[in-house]
């Protein structure tokens, strides 16, 4: 139970907890188990989502530049952990810009994430997209992950009141004049907002790109206010298409312009999170030309290179996620940066597998059965089994032998939800399976995966068996950490 209350109050809102439909369904869990014949514990980790383990200094950096994008030396920093401005704040522009750099798996996302909280309780919007690997190779859709988080904008005022949704469309119908309609075309949901707009002159080429462009940093400067500041992060900018690209370098390069023309003129207020891995972009790529533009028009800038965690962070996420002391984890922590070197999603994956293994268990020590209170579980592993282990450089091995444990129709589920793209809901899938089980459905209905390599690893498609299964098996797979609840 003391496990159960404390994830409940956990910091983070995208913490396990932060719904309440997921603590009424522990708490449930608890008042069925109680005055039940005490059982031995699973031997599964209990890992911590609301620490960041040895980020203290890019946490820090994250802040500082957040607080930059309320507006300078104007801006209260209410929210923060820390309220006061720093001088050298004062000069630098209102629309910023952090790049988070660093292999797969380090944490660039969830550092990212630490940004929620202050965002939200000083009135912002905090919003992720994502850039899809397969969408954009693929010759897909440009600008998916940029629609994607000004949709969500959109959608939240459409759950406004009245209102404020006809105050709202006031405003953006007087920011985006007569090029409504033709961003309405990407963004249906604005076209809920501002109704139907008349028909304009189709263009193409390099002119329809610019009107566009222009509609965007039209609308961004219109719902993004010093009074309602927003952190958009997109992930994945490896990916990007190349429009997407070019219109985030309007979005901030532009608009830098407006801001030193006219010091009186509205400002967006919208910093720039752009989650990338550095491996992957080299010299020539589109997003390095990005950069080095970004910084030759001397922005707010702020560059963190997110790296693998230290040996003694390693033991401190492994003691906290264990119970144990790291004086008793450290052996086992030894190993594990060793096998993973330090990266924060292999130690998990790799820590799992040691659970679902049996090679990380735990035992009961000090049994006494006519007393309750001496019962004691301690954990165990054999130091030699592990180290001598062949354990894959890929992860997406390690994933995919998890997968391959699932029955084939669980497997043909996670494909196909792969397919659909990083972010699913269940209603897509049942209309893909055309699942018959109206009875049983998750408490939320979107889900994403928790990782690109897990996405990756969605196995291999088998006939399926029984579709009144679909709900059960997205459960499995989110305990399984395959999937997120979102």
């Amino acid at each position: 139970m003391t496990s159960v209350s404390s994830s409940c109050f956990e910091s983070f809102p995208e913490s396990s907890h932060s719904k309440a439909s997921n603590r009424t369904s522990d708490r449930e869990r608890c008042t069925t188990c109680r005055g039940r014949p005490h059982k031995q514990p699973p031997s599964r980790l209990d890992f911590r989502r609301d620490v960041l383990y040895g980020r203290q200094a890019e946490v820090r950096a994250v802040l500082k530049a957040y607080r930059r994008a309320l507006g300078g030396g104007g801006a209260n920093g209410e929210g923060m952990t820390e309220s006061k401005i720093e001088p050298e704040d004062e000069v630098v522009p209102t629309s910023s810009v952090i790049l988070i750099s660093g292999y797969s798996g380090t944490g660039k996302t969830s550092l990212s994430k630490c940004l929620r909280r202050p965002v939200e309780q000083s009135g912002g919007k905090f919003i992720i997209g994502k850039f899809d690997q397969l969408l954009v190779e693929g010759g897909g859709e440009p600008y998916s992950a940029v629609a994607s988080v000004f949709t969500s904008i959109c959608e939240d005022i459409l759950n406004g009141t009245v209102e404020d949704i006809e105050r709202t469309r006031g405003e953006i119908t007087s920011a985006l004049g007569t090029e409504a309609g033709l961003l309405a075309e990407i963004l249906p949901s604005l076209g809920h907002i501002v109704g139907e707009q008349p028909d304009k002159t189709a263009v193409g080429g390099v002119e329809a790109q610019n009107r566009l462009h222009a509609a965007f940093r039209a609308l961004a400067r219109s719902v993004c206010t010093p009074e309602a500041p927003a952190v958009i992060v997109l992930d994945d900018v490896q990916w990007a298409d190349d429009l997407s690209l070019d219109l985030m370098r309007t979005l901030v390069l532009e608009e830098e312009g407006v801001e030193r023309a006219d010091i009186n003129s509205p400002r967006s207020s919208l910093l720039l999170v752009l989650c990338y891995r550095d491996n992957e972009v080299d010299y020539s790529h589109p997003m390095s030309f990005l950069i080095s533009d970004l910084r030759s028009a001397g922005i707010g800038l702020t560059e963190i290179n997110v790296e693998n965690l230290s040996r003694e962070d390693t033991n401190q996420l492994l003691s906290d996620a264990s119970h144990m002391h790291t004086a008793t984890s450290r052996p086992l922590a030894d190993i594990v940066y060793r096998m993973t070197q330090g990266n924060c999603f292999f130690v998990e994956q790799f820590l799992n597998s040691l659970c679902r293994d049996r090679l990380l268990y735990r035992i009961q020590s000090n049994y006494d059965s006519d007393n309750e209170k001496n019962k004691e579980w301690k954990w165990r592993w054999d130091e030699v089994v592990i180290s001598s282990l062949d354990l894959s450089d890929n992860v997406v091995d390690l994933l995919a032998g998890r997968i391959m444990k699932l029955t084939p129709w669980a497997r043909d589920v996670l494909q196909v939800a792969a397919c659909i793209g990083s972010t699913f809901d269940i209603a897509t899938l049942q209309l893909v399976f055309d699942s018959g089980d109206k009875r049983r459905r998750p408490s939320a209905g979107c889900y994403s995966f928790a990782s690109q390599k897990r996405r990756d690893t969605g196995g291999n498609k088998d006939k399926k068996e029984d579709g009144e299964e679909l709900c059960k098996i997205l459960e499995l797979a989110v305990e399984e950490g395959l999937v997120d609840v979102i």
